[in-house]
């Protein structure tokens, strides 16, 4: 998901620049037709004054319309296809038997955010849902998570995954044709862990050796404890 974001944006931003060329492009060939003097009008006999080029004369000339009709073209598939929403998303439609619901994005991202922090091992964690696509048929799920120190992140990004995948489905039954997506990120070390997982809990934190409760003396008793 991180990479398609980030192939996204370098194609909106070398979009940008395209449209950018050909909008100084446009500006400067008109005004070389008001200023140009004559000795720069092409053919060499056209008439002195305006600034003239042998569009017809030039293959090299011939690029100029395909390549605007290009640009004009990926403008239109960049708005319909790469663009963001303009608006934001309040609602996602859970689709039930009784028929469409609206669940509020704010109550959809709480629950996910209470059923990741319970999640072992798990510090603290920001969700948030987008919906992306023309159509708004897919579900984009982005958790940024923490964890203590000495946490295996691996195996701590697959559960709250699972987490977050059980918990949508209990809030949310989405409509065929529609799917979810999950990007998960690890926002870095909060906190320590109590203990490992299947370590002793009466084990010390400093000590490798358990620390026994007192349960009361033990006999028999030494003989100059009983003498004294």
């Amino acid at each position: 998901m991180a990479g398609r974001r980030d192939l996204r944006s370098l194609a909106g931003r070398a979009l940008l620049v395209a449209n950018l060329l050909a909008a100084l492009s446009a500006a400067v060939f008109v005004v070389l037709i008001h200023v140009a003097p004559g000795p720069m009008s092409l053919p060499a006999h056209a008439e002195p004054g305006p600034f003239r080029l042998a569009v017809r004369g030039d293959d090299a000339i011939l690029l100029l319309p395909i390549c605007a009709v290009a640009l004009l073209l990926a403008d239109f598939l960049w708005v319909v296809y790469g663009s963001p929403g303009g608006s934001p998303v309040t609602h996602v439609t859970s689709d039930t038997a009784a028929g469409p619901v609206r669940v509020s994005r704010d109550a959809l991202e709480a629950g996910l955010r209470s059923a990741g922090e319970a999640v072992a091992d798990v510090s603290r964690v920001r969700v948030g849902i987008e919906v992306a696509g023309p159509l708004g048929k897919r579900v984009v799920g982005r958790a940024q998570f923490f964890a203590p120190e000495g946490a295996s992140i691996p195996d701590v990004s697959q559960r709250l995954r699972k987490a977050l995948q059980k918990r949508f489905e209990e809030m949310v039954r989405l409509s065929d044709g529609h799917r979810l997506e999950w990007d998960v990120e690890f926002g870095g070390f909060q906190g320590r862990r109590s203990r490992r997982p299947g370590e002793d809990p009466m084990a010390s934190e400093g000590s490798d050796d358990p620390e026994v409760p007192f349960t009361g003396p033990r006999y028999p008793i030494d003989e100059d404890v009983r003498g004294g």
